[in-house]
């Protein structure tokens, strides 16, 4: 499941101009159990990426 992934802003290379659009994200983090704001650059991701805090802890959070 989606929320059981990778956090979708670690390890995902941001390499070239298409990968900086620096759009508002957000990503459940296991480990902390809790829903993280990060700068997607347009660019690699999983499924553990959410559009707002709220959509994120409506999925994810215990």
């Amino acid at each position: 499941d989606m929320c059981n992934q990778q956090a979708a802003m670690d390890g995902m290379p941001q390499d070239g101009a298409a990968c900086m659009a620096f759009m508002p994200s957000w990503t459940y983090d296991a480990k902390q159990n809790a829903c993280v704001k990060f700068l997607f650059g347009g660019c690699g991701g999983n499924n553990n990426q959410f559009g707002s805090q709220q959509e994120c802890e409506t999925a994810c959070k215990d």
